[in-house]
């Protein structure tokens, strides 16, 4: 693992705790940083470490919750690894990552719903019981909607502040290393 490497993986590393940590908390259904950790970090790290954080994250935490329907897990867990994807196209900057939460979760809710109407028997298989079921699910795409963008616009934003300081830090330690070598030419030409 490279220097860039360590440094990103320190930015990101408290944001996976706290993803996981939004599940446990007390929080509105379906509001975590979960998906804003698959957003941010598809754009800063790539695909497939993006989603192997992102997966990691969800399947640990759901050893402590507790697994589900296999069908509708499969949608959870593959509609989270869409978040890296639209997070990967995003643009790199808020507004891009802000509009990638907003494509992501409205995959997630027709991905997820469709797959409970698919494996439950809470509704007929039907076109008015598919409708059904999203209209049932239309509270938590809400919750998942705010809690995506809320996320996703504070860890972008984090994320742009620790790139620029790094970049400062970067800047200024090549400005020292001018200024030493400047001193050093200047000594060795008054010697």
């Amino acid at each position: 693992m490279g220097k860039h490497d360590k440094k990103i993986y320190s930015f990101f590393a408290p944001i996976v705790v706290l993803a996981f940590v939004t599940r446990f908390i007390p929080h509105v259904p379906n509001a975590t940083s979960l998906g804003a950790l698959g957003i941010v970090s598809g754009r800063q790290v790539g695909l497939y470490k993006a989603i192997t954080m992102v997966l990691a994250t969800l399947f640990v935490s759901d050893l402590i919750i507790g697994f589900y329907h296999p069908l509708v897990m499969v949608s959870v867990y593959g509609s989270f690894a869409l978040y890296g994807l639209f997070g990967k196209m995003a643009e790199n900057n808020i507004t891009g990552l802000v509009f990638a939460s907003v494509v992501a979760a409205f995959s997630f809710f027709l991905i997820t719903n469709f797959a409970v109407w698919i494996a439950s028997d809470w509704y007929p298989k039907t076109v008015q019981g598919l409708l059904s079921a999203y209209a049932m699910g239309l509270p938590f795409f809400r919750n998942t909607l705010i809690g995506d963008i809320c996320y996703t616009a504070l860890f972008g934003h984090m994320y742009e502040v620790f790139a620029n300081k790094r970049q400062l830090l970067a800047t200024g330690n090549a400005s020292k290393s001018a200024v030493r070598s400047r001193t050093v030419n200047t000594k060795e030409q008054h010697a």
